[in-house]
C-alpha cells in the first residue's frame, strides 16, 4: 500500500513538472528599464520635496 502511494505520488509530481515547462527567461533590459525609471521618479519627488 505505501509502495503503490508513493509511487503515485512520485509519478504526479514527474507529471506536474514535466508539463510546466521551463522557467521563464529573465528579461534584464526590462529590469535595468525599470530600475532607471525608479530613479528618475525618485529624483523627481525629491526635488519637488526640497522646494
Amino acid at each position: 500500500m505505501r509502495r503503490t502511494l508513493w509511487t503515485l505520488l512520485l509519478a504526479a509530481a514527474f507529471a506536474a513538472t514535466a508539463c510546466g515547462g521551463g522557467p521563464n527567461p529573465v528579461d534584464k533590459d526590462s529590469i535595468r528599464r525599470n530600475a532607471d525609471d525608479a530613479d528618475r521618479d525618485l529624483d523627481r519627488e525629491s526635488d519637488r520635496n526640497q522646494d
